[in-house]
């Protein structure tokens, strides 16, 4: 029988990489879903697929950041309960959270169909890329409660002691996308439309696999209708926002690069953005399992008191991040071709541009990882006020103004500095927030 998990005695380093590891793999859960995806159409469709399918991906983060009010903000509001010993209210916080994920996915399906020629227009789709577009997304917002439920359930899933089911309902999830993908792009030749099908049954087997956690007896929450109470919501929302604005600011940079890359190249460098975006995709997916993997042992330990146990899971975590970032960038220095022919066997007409912009976007990575970790922290900690700033700040004020700077001033090689520079500007700020407010925050 496996020894009982204490976040506020076992040793951080062994608690990081037990919770971060399986945390990681839940994360990547959609974004590799959508990195099959685009292989495969890539593959199968070619440069105009690809474009396309980019024109789409803000639609997942819509479907992340509901996922995250309700899994994340839900899951912040538990651990600090479990931290201060409060375990009555665990069943109540979970079922609002669930409930409120699935009145949102109802609503977004039933908006989504009716409203689809108007959402593919407004995110920018061309007279050659609308049809594409609108095919790939009618599919996928009549999928939306699974997209959202499945993100809010797996970190539920996970901050209740069950890291590895989490881990291996995103495994499942990933290969069924595969088989469904080939099947029906290849065989069945159902195009865009096959690859958001693809994607949303994915998204249901991963739930069907996270359902097996509320079989177990040693599980600590469960859904109970008559548990549903609205006290709590203030604190779900609330404790959600930042990872909220992070989500929906990541389909506004992907939206305005869209536009903007749009005005200045067309389609050919929408097709580099496409590789560019969905390989981001990954490596944000991964910053976000190491901040999310750290967030229920900040959070119990903060609620306990035990404040110097928070500050030192940070300090590991924040060497974690910086050494993954540094990865990622060489990864695209070294060989950005490697990556343009993952996605595309017409390289030639793509190659040049997608390595430069590759080259120069990347550097952002090497300390995207610490400004996401510092706004969890905060987040894990209830001091959502300051990491909502923080979110918004890296999310949209700093990219409005350096995008539409940079590239009226250098073009598309502008559009690609956005990322490097935005996020040197916020990792200056979020350092010395941390730093200077310790005391404040409860955690020197």
């Amino acid at each position: 029988m496996d020894k009982k998990v204490d976040l506020l005695k076992d040793d951080l380093f062994s608690l990081i990489i037990k919770y971060m590891v399986p945390s990681i793999f839940g994360m990547l859960g959609l974004a590799s879903c959508i990195f099959l995806d685009t292989m495969f159409i890539g593959w199968g469709i070619g440069n105009l697929g690809l474009a396309s399918l980019n024109i789409a991906i803000p639609t997942f983060n819509l479907f992340n950041s509901i996922g995250a009010i309700c899994g994340v903000g839900g899951a912040t509001a538990l651990a600090i309960s479990i931290g201060r010993k409060k375990y009555e209210r665990l069943d109540e916080i979970f079922t609002l959270s669930i409930f409120i994920a699935i009145i949102i996915g109802i609503l977004l399906t039933i908006f989504g169909t009716v409203f689809i020629d108007d959402i593919v227009n407004i995110l920018g789709a061309s007279s050659d890329t609308f049809f594409y577009v609108k095919s790939y997304l009618l599919v996928v917002l009549s999928g939306s409660l699974g997209f959202i439920l499945q993100n809010a359930m797996n970190v539920f899933v996970r901050n209740d002691g069950n890291p590895k089911l989490s881990m291996w309902s995103i495994i499942f999830s990933n290969l069924t996308n595969i088989v469904f993908d080939y099947i029906f792009i290849f065989p069945l030749d159902m195009g865009m439309k096959g690859a958001a099908l693809a994607t949303v049954i994915a998204q249901f087997a991963g739930l069907f696999v996270l359902s097996f956690h509320f079989l177990r007896k040693k599980n600590t929450i469960n859904f109970k209708f008559k548990k549903l109470k609205f006290r709590f919501l203030k604190r779900i929302i609330t404790n959600g926002l930042p990872s909220f604005v992070l989500e929906v600011s990541s389909g506004l940079v992907i939206f305005m690069f869209n536009i903007k890359i749009g005005e200045i190249s067309g389609d050919l460098a929408l097709s580099a953005y496409s590789i560019i975006a969905n390989v981001a995709l990954i490596f944000i997916a991964i910053f976000n399992g190491i901040s999310q993997g750290l967030q229920p042992i900040f959070g119990v330990n903060f609620g306990g008191g035990k404040t110097h146990r928070v500050l030192n899971s940070y300090k590991i975590g924040r060497n974690i991040t910086l050494l993954f970032g540094l990865l990622f960038f060489l990864i695209g220095f070294l060989k950005p071709e490697w990556i343009v022919n993952i996605f595309s066997k017409d390289t030639e007409s793509l190659m040049e541009i997608s390595v430069n912009g590759i080259r120069i976007y990347f550097i952002g990575f090497i300390i995207m990882g610490v400004n996401i970790l510092n706004v969890g922290l905060l987040q894990a900690i209830e001091k959502s006020k300051i990491s909502t700033i923080l979110s918004l700040l890296r999310g949209l004020v700093l990219i409005v103004i350096i995008l539409n700077l940079f590239s009226k001033f250098f073009g598309l090689n502008g559009v690609w500095m956005t990322i490097p520079i935005v996020e040197g500007i916020t990792f200056i700020i979020s350092t010395l927030l941390i730093k200077r407010d310790r005391e404040i925050y409860g955690i020197n």
